[in-house]
């Protein structure tokens, strides 16, 4: 995910129309948070508990 707002932020998104723009803003907000899956009886399931 780190990748996709990288490209999101180096796209010329400050030349395009405002929806655009705002579409960019949220693809950009989100790839801040780390995906977490909830397996509620073994706890949060991440990338990291994944690659141990």
């Amino acid at each position: 995910s780190d990748m996709v707002g990288e490209a999101a932020y180096s796209c010329d998104w400050y030349n395009e129309p405002i929806k655009f723009q705002r579409s960019i803003m949220i693809i950009l907000m989100r790839t801040k948070r780390p995906v977490q899956i909830s397996m509620r009886p073994l706890g949060t399931l991440s990338l990291e508990m994944f690659a141990t």
